[in-house]
Protein backbone atom coordinates (compact mmCIF):
# COMPACT_ATOMS: atom_id res chain seq x y z
CA UNK A 1 0.00 0.00 0.00
CA UNK A 2 2.89 2.36 0.79
CA UNK A 3 4.20 1.97 -2.78
CA UNK A 4 0.82 2.82 -4.30
CA UNK A 5 0.78 6.20 -2.50
CA UNK A 6 4.30 6.94 -3.74
CA UNK A 7 3.22 6.13 -7.29
CA UNK A 8 0.13 8.35 -7.03
CA UNK A 9 2.18 11.23 -5.63
CA UNK A 10 4.78 10.94 -8.39
CA UNK A 11 2.05 10.74 -11.06
CA UNK A 12 0.39 13.89 -9.73
CA UNK A 13 3.65 15.81 -9.57
CA UNK A 14 4.59 14.81 -13.11
CA UNK A 15 1.14 15.42 -14.64
CA UNK A 16 0.97 18.07 -17.39
CA UNK A 17 -1.42 20.22 -15.34
CA UNK A 18 0.90 20.26 -12.33
CA UNK A 19 3.95 20.99 -14.47
CA UNK A 20 2.12 23.69 -16.38
CA UNK A 21 0.68 25.36 -13.31
CA UNK A 22 3.95 25.47 -11.42
CA UNK A 23 5.98 26.36 -14.52
CA UNK A 24 4.11 29.45 -15.77
CA UNK A 25 5.88 31.91 -13.45
CA UNK A 26 8.98 33.54 -14.90
CA UNK A 27 10.46 36.03 -17.37
CA UNK A 28 9.28 36.09 -21.00
CA UNK A 29 10.33 37.62 -24.31
CA UNK A 30 7.36 39.39 -25.94
CA UNK A 31 6.74 39.61 -29.69
CA UNK A 32 3.46 40.83 -31.07
CA UNK A 33 1.52 42.86 -33.56
CA UNK A 34 -1.34 45.32 -33.36
CA UNK A 35 -4.45 44.72 -35.46
CA UNK A 36 -2.97 47.23 -37.95
CA UNK A 37 0.05 44.94 -38.41
CA UNK A 38 2.50 47.21 -36.54
CA UNK A 39 4.94 44.94 -34.70
CA UNK A 40 6.29 45.35 -31.16
CA UNK A 41 8.71 43.59 -28.80
CA UNK A 42 9.50 43.67 -25.10
CA UNK A 43 9.50 41.57 -21.98
CA UNK A 44 6.91 40.24 -19.57
CA UNK A 45 6.96 38.79 -16.07
CA UNK A 46 4.42 36.30 -14.76
CA UNK A 47 4.19 35.57 -11.04
CA UNK A 48 1.73 33.16 -9.43
CA UNK A 49 -0.07 34.44 -6.33
CA UNK A 50 -2.44 31.80 -4.98
CA UNK A 51 -4.78 30.74 -7.77
CA UNK A 52 -4.17 33.85 -9.87
CA UNK A 53 -1.20 35.34 -11.70
CA UNK A 54 0.21 38.86 -11.74
CA UNK A 55 1.48 39.81 -15.20
CA UNK A 56 3.64 42.80 -16.09
CA UNK A 57 4.65 43.90 -19.59
CA UNK A 58 7.35 46.39 -20.54
CA UNK A 59 7.60 47.04 -24.25
CA UNK A 60 10.64 48.38 -26.07
CA UNK A 61 8.79 51.64 -26.86
CA UNK A 62 8.72 52.36 -23.09
CA UNK A 63 5.05 51.56 -22.50
CA UNK A 64 4.02 49.16 -19.75
CA UNK A 65 0.92 47.37 -18.49
CA UNK A 66 -0.01 45.26 -15.51
CA UNK A 67 -2.65 42.56 -15.36
CA UNK A 68 -4.27 39.71 -13.49
CA UNK A 69 -4.56 36.26 -15.06
CA UNK A 70 -6.13 32.87 -14.49
CA UNK A 71 -5.04 29.51 -15.86
CA UNK A 72 -7.53 26.79 -16.79
CA UNK A 73 -5.93 23.78 -18.41
CA UNK A 74 -3.85 25.11 -21.29
CA UNK A 75 -5.74 28.43 -21.52
CA UNK A 76 -4.41 31.55 -19.81
CA UNK A 77 -6.65 34.64 -19.71
CA UNK A 78 -5.43 38.06 -18.53
CA UNK A 79 -7.15 41.40 -18.00
CA UNK A 80 -4.79 44.37 -18.05
CA UNK A 81 -4.58 48.09 -17.46
CA UNK A 82 -5.48 50.56 -18.64
CA UNK A 83 -8.22 48.45 -20.23
CA UNK A 84 -7.90 45.20 -22.17
CA UNK A 85 -7.94 41.43 -22.27
CA UNK A 86 -5.54 38.77 -23.58
CA UNK A 87 -6.16 35.09 -24.19
CA UNK A 88 -3.26 32.66 -24.59
CA UNK A 89 -2.81 28.98 -25.33
CA UNK A 90 0.04 27.51 -23.29
CA UNK A 91 2.36 25.28 -25.33
CA UNK A 92 5.32 24.30 -23.18
CA UNK A 93 7.45 27.43 -22.69
CA UNK A 94 5.45 29.45 -25.22
CA UNK A 95 2.16 31.32 -24.78
CA UNK A 96 0.45 32.15 -28.09
CA UNK A 97 -2.41 34.58 -27.88
CA UNK A 98 -4.67 37.34 -29.06
CA UNK A 99 -5.55 40.58 -27.30
CA UNK A 100 -7.87 43.56 -27.53
CA UNK A 101 -7.96 46.90 -25.79
CA UNK A 102 -11.28 48.39 -24.71
CA UNK A 103 -13.03 49.92 -27.68
CA UNK A 104 -11.03 47.90 -30.23
CA UNK A 105 -12.96 46.12 -32.96
CA UNK A 106 -10.08 43.84 -34.02
CA UNK A 107 -7.53 41.75 -32.16
CA UNK A 108 -3.76 41.90 -32.04
CA UNK A 109 -1.48 38.87 -31.73
CA UNK A 110 1.16 38.19 -29.10
CA UNK A 111 3.63 35.45 -28.23
CA UNK A 112 5.38 35.15 -24.87
CA UNK A 113 8.45 32.90 -24.86
CA UNK A 114 9.91 31.87 -21.51
CA UNK A 115 13.58 32.81 -21.05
Amino acid sequence: MKHIWKFILIALLLSPAAAQKSGLSGEYKVTGSHASGTKYTGKATIRQTGQVYVVGWTLNDGSSSRGTGVLQGSHFAVTWTPCGVSSYTVRGKTLDGIWAGCGNTQTGKETLTKR
